[in-house]
């Protein structure tokens, strides 16, 4: 909390200051302005699910992890959520498709805990990426199991990597960097997907991109 808290005044901060340089006069406005906005907001966002993560994976493995559970339409639900994730990645030029059918499926979850995984998995995406990378998503109703399949065409993840992926605080860089991040995305997307009885896997080619699909019970 005594990084979540002054991260959220930022970008409180960052949102009137955007609001303040909008109804601005454009002849006293820096253009460059709102790009130094747009990058202070992208890096503390990702600060912010860095302490995420943190937390989430600290309360699963001490057992202090609650689930608050609430019946939504799950097809909505994550209509919004991939939405909001395309307007996140238009600043870095990563397109994404996302493909959900609009029939009414309800079922009962925690959709935090849901939205905490698909946006780290969306996070990985995009940062193992290259030159015509883009981001797929489809959403399936199969047999009573919603199955959420989260494509791209980024660098891949060399195979001999692929079984550690899951592992707490394991983390990869193609460039030969010893830590990428802190290594809890996928570990907490993985224990947040398995407290609703779900499955999870990855499949990935060097060279071509990474898929993860992962199935919830409805």
């Amino acid at each position: 909390n005594q990084y979540r808290t002054p991260l959220t005044v930022i970008f409180s901060m960052l949102s009137l200051l955007a609001h303040n340089i909008s109804c601005a006069d454009p002849s006293e406005v820096d253009n460059k302005c709102m790009d130094y906005i747009d990058t202070i907001n992208i890096n503390a966002y990702k600060m912010l699910r860095n302490c995420v993560n943190i937390s989430e994976y600290t309360k699963y493995t001490n057992g202090l992890n609650e689930m608050a559970f609430s019946r939504v339409n799950i097809f909505k639900y994550l209509s919004d959520i991939f939405e909001a994730a395309r307007v996140l990645l238009e600043p870095l030029g990563i397109p994404l498709l996302y493909d959900i059918p609009e029939e009414s499926v309800i079922m009962v979850c925690d959709t935090d805990k849901l939205s905490c995984a698909l946006l780290n998995i969306i996070s990985n995406a995009s940062h193992y990426t290259k030159n015509d990378n883009a981001i797929y998503v489809k959403v399936r109703n199969i047999t009573n199991n919603v199955s959420i399949s989260i494509s791209d065409k980024g660098l891949g993840i060399p195979t001999h990597i692929q079984p550690r992926v899951f592992e707490p605080f394991f983390s990869y860089d193609h460039t030969g960097e010893p830590f990428s991040g802190n290594g809890l995305g996928l570990t907490v997307a993985k224990q947040a997907i398995a407290c609703h009885k779900g499955t999870i896997a990855l499949q990935s080619i060097c060279g071509e991109g990474t898929t993860v699909v992962f199935t919830l019970p409805v």
